[in-house]
């Protein structure tokens, strides 16, 4: 049975790349293929400027999952390699996608573009197909506030953090998962005990605090999330941690999996002159936790 691929990096899943992959696999039952997206596991701009961390929307095994999710046959990954970078673009499209996933339709975004120097854009891509005998699905932008979603925006949105943006653009909440490590222990000693998140290297990480959901043990708990350097503390080598108060929750969490969901932005990460002054601020902050969720209701 023929492929009908959908092409694309997919950092984020976000709400284009889902109208994407369902306008292709609506194409792919019309013509009786298996429906495979077969994505970049790294966006190829990274590979050329050398950025690996604190950099992607999705880590690996959270980008498979999101694109299962959505339905299709199969979903494959694909690194960027150097062999790939230099490769004319009709070699790709014949020798990747005919010749080893016996390609039968492609779809892409509007905006991709793929080959040596990115030679050959979505048009090149149309002419292609209609050279190889395969069928071709454009998916057009989708718009948030008259701009372009892109994987793009929705990091610069995070960065700037607008968690209820890149929310929207995403179709759900800006996550970030992992085991609970030991940390410094200095939360439990203020009266606010916090999970520190092993999160994967590569996941982009947004500084600030945050009114945050978190998921673990079949539970989702209203919280107030930390990510930065603790400026205030000058802790665990002042590395950016990514850490969680679960408003309403006791008990151990260590090696325990969570997931955390970013919902709004309280305020940025600062310094204080004082550890009481941060016991305080830190009240504050979880007042402001549950008001937030409060006003939801």
């Amino acid at each position: 049975m023929k492929n009908f691929i959908i092409l694309g990096t997919f950092d984020g899943v976000h709400i284009g790349h889902r109208a994407l992959i369902q306008s292709a696999m609506a194409m792919a039952k019309t013509h009786d293929m298996r429906s495979l997206v077969l994505y970049f596991t790294f966006p190829p701009k990274f590979y050329f400027t050398g950025i690996k961390e604190n950099c992607l929307l999705t880590a690996a095994d959270e980008k498979q999952s999101l694109i299962e999710q959505c339905g299709c046959d199969s979903a494959e990954p694909l690194e960027f390699t150097a062999e790939l970078a230099k490769m004319p673009a009709e070699t790709f499209f014949a020798e990747y996608l005919v010749k080893c996933r016996n390609a039968g339709g492609i779809a892409a975004g509007a905006d991709f573009s793929f080959g040596k120097n990115r030679e050959c854009d979505i048009l090149g891509l149309e002419r292609l197909c209609h050279k190889y005998g395969l069928h071709f699905v454009k998916q057009d932008f989708m718009l948030h506030n008259g701009k372009k979603i892109s994987s793009s925006l929705i990091r610069q949105m995070l960065s700037a953090g607008q968690a209820e943006n890149a929310a929207a653009c995403l179709g759900r909440h800006y996550s970030i998962s992992g085991t609970v490590e030991h940390g410094a222990g200095i939360g439990r000693t203020m009266g606010f005990p916090t999970a520190n998140i092993a999160a994967p290297k590569e996941k982009l990480l947004p500084p600030g605090v945050y009114a945050a959901i978190t998921e673990t043990l079949g539970a989702a708990y209203p919280s107030v999330a930390v990510i930065g350097c603790r400026p205030t503390l000058e802790t665990l080598g002042c590395r950016i941690i990514t850490e969680s108060h679960l408003i309403g929750f006791s008990g151990d969490l260590y090696g325990k999996y969570v997931n955390l969901e970013l919902c709004g932005k309280l305020r940025d990460e600062r310094k204080f002159s004082s550890k009481d002054e941060l016991i305080k601020q830190i009240a504050d902050d979880k007042a402001a936790a549950e008001e937030y969720f409060n006003s939801l209701n």
